[in-house]
């Protein structure tokens, strides 16, 4: 994780603005299954904008539906924690240094195995799942070297 990508997610978050007609009707078509459709949509509309665009940099690049579905779900544990754009980054620098957050922050900071739970609930793919949960941390072996740097860039750059 980056200072800026998380710079540029701070500001996104409240400015994020509701996907359109379009990209609704998109996020249907990479997301065949109801309950993964439900899943995203779950989510508050900023970590929507930024799984959308971050599975639209995959799809203009051709990666395989799988890898656009990660792109679209690998935050969808942080709803939960229910947090704003300043909670956010207050549970982010509690992560930074190491320290276990209280409460809702803690939640925030466990969003990748607590989504990958909930998608493999969902039977999503096995290698979503496996992006989910490690997504800021170290490849998982489910994926090789190319697909976690396409990955790592769409989530970043998006």
């Amino acid at each position: 994780m980056n200072l800026s990508h998380l710079v540029r997610r701070f500001f996104a978050f409240g400015s994020a603005k509701p996907l359109t007609e379009n990209e609704r009707n998109s996020v249907v078509a990479r997301l065949p299954d109801p309950a993964l459709a439900e899943l995203f949509y779950a989510q508050p509309v900023a970590d929507q904008r930024h799984g959308y665009d971050a599975s639209e940099w995959l799809a203009r690049r051709e990666a395989p539906l799988w890898m656009v579905q990660a792109g679209m779900l690998h935050d969808v544990g942080k709803r939960h924690a229910s947090l704003g754009r300043w909670g956010r980054a207050i549970a982010t620098a509690f992560g930074w240094l190491r320290i276990v957050p209280p409460g809702a922050m803690s939640l925030y900071n466990a969003h990748g195995s607590t989504g990958a739970d909930e998608l493999t609930v969902l039977h999503a793919d096995a290698r979503v799942v496996a992006y989910t949960a490690h997504h800021h941390g170290q490849r998982p072996v489910e994926l090789g070297v190319g697909e976690w740097e396409m990955l790592d860039r769409a989530d970043r750059e998006n």
